[in-house]
């Protein structure tokens, strides 16, 4: 089917299929710090070990106004950045809600039409310290598969032995090839709730100025306690966060109790029953997509916590994540690159739908998860991530550097009501 192109460009794999298209446009990254490491010696070593792992040698090329996948042999992309104090963990912690990320577009410098999705930023600090952050593009990632990305690329840093096998290649065009068993009813049509939510019309986030650039602010909690106080409540992490997002904008807005508020929550569909067994396996790549809990208040807030641990739990039953994926998937006709039109599909401007997802558990030192947009337009993010290590649990909120003031308040005070034990 797209021999045509190949023969433009022999590297060409396939075009992007529409979920894959509808993320190109966001970066994802970590930072963490270790010990001392030279950076000439990890850009040879990630020059010599990372074209032997599939993914880390796509890139997308943009031709006849659309965007293929292609095989382009791996050269690592870093950038060394000078020392400045801001550098050090604590102080970039404390300077956070100033520091504007900018989107990213990583423009390939030798061919302008191909777009590189990996990019190495390495600051050599004081006390014998290496700060790195690495960028992935969306397409080639999640917020939970560039955690295991980052392992890799910490094994290089500890000279340590990669061992990987190398299946984890590309999926075919629409995304059906990840998962098996599953009734085409479901995934040809857009589920109910999502029609219930397109009906609804209430704007969340109050009208900023344009353009809008972003900044992603951390918070750091005891996990010890909080993973404690999920035990004992038969809940999960997911719901505080859902608890807390949705309680925030129902204080900001003097919302009554009873009226709906669906949280978009970015869920993993690797573990799920239908994933193949590649699938269920890959450490690459996006394979993640939202469910929509519906969401009331409650009375109080340990029962606004339970009640959104049940709806998350039937929003994830009810398949939406991999609906998602394989609606969005097959959007785009692959002959003639044309987008179809999905009707009742959410949207985040025009209906009440906040944003939080929990990524779990990770590793590293003082990991910082963020992520960059180009969206500069009125319709913007307001987010809130989770994830943790064995003692601490991060909260990001990536939002404009010109929010609402009396909602960040609002946010902030509940977080700490229900994060601080």
């Amino acid at each position: 089917m797209f021999d045509d192109y190949k023969k433009i460009d022999n590297r060409i794999l396939r075009p992007l299929d529409g979920f894959e298209f509808m993320i190109t446009n966001g970066f994802l990254y970590i930072t963490d710090y270790f010990d001392y490491f030279d950076t000439k010696t990890f850009q040879e070593n990630c020059n010599k070990i990372l074209p032997k792992i599939e993914p880390f040698n796509y890139s997308i090329k943009k031709l006849n106004n659309y965007l293929f996948w292609i095989k382009k042999p791996f050269k690592i992309l870093l950038e060394e950045k000078e020392y400045s104090e801001i550098e050090e963990f604590n102080n970039y912690l404390k300077e956070e809600s100033k520091i504007i990320i900018p989107g990213m577009n990583l423009i390939d410098s030798e061919e302008k039409d191909i777009l590189l999705l990996f990019k190495f930023v390495i600051c050599q600090l004081k006390n014998k310290k290496t700060k790195l952050t690495f960028y992935a593009n969306h397409v080639i990632c999640d917020g939970r598969t560039i955690f295991s990305i980052f392992e890799i690329i910490k094994k290089i840093i500890k000279n340590e032995e990669i061992v990987y096998d190398n299946k984890d290649n590309l999926c075919s065009f629409g995304q059906l090839s990840n998962f098996e068993n599953i009734n085409p009813d479901l995934y040809n049509k857009v589920p109910e709730n999502w029609l219930n939510i397109s009906k609804t019309k209430l704007k969340l986030l109050p009208k900023l100025k344009t353009p809008i650039h972003y900044i992603n602010k951390h918070f750091i909690y005891d996990y010890l306690s909080i993973s404690k106080f999920t035990k004992d409540n038969n809940v999960s992490v997911q719901a505080m966060l859902t608890a807390m997002i949705t309680r925030s904008f129902r204080k900001y807005l003097k919302l009554d109790n009873n009226q709906k508020i669906w949280n978009n929550t970015p869920c993993d569909a690797r573990p799920s029953k239908y994933s193949t067994e590649n699938m269920k396996k890959r450490t690459f790549f996006c394979g993640a997509s939202s469910v929509f809990p519906e969401i009331i208040g409650k009375d109080n807030l340990i029962e606004d916590i339970k009640y959104c641990y049940e709806q998350v739990k039937k929003a994830v039953n009810n398949l939406e994540h991999i609906i998602g994926i394989l609606l969005l998937g097959n959007i785009v006709n692959p002959e003639k690159f044309q987008f179809k039109n999905i009707e009742g599909f959410p949207n985040f401007s025009l209906n009440p739908i906040t944003t939080s997802s929990n990524i779990g558990k990770v590793n590293g030192n003082n990991p910082l998860f963020g992520l960059c947009y180009n969206c500069p337009g009125e319709d913007y993010t307001y987010g809130v991530y989770s994830y943790h290590t064995e003692n601490k649990l991060y909260i990001l909120i990536i939002k404009p550097i010109n929010s609402d003031i009396d909602l960040d308040k609002i946010v902030e005070k509940e977080m700490d009501l229900i994060f601080k034990k």
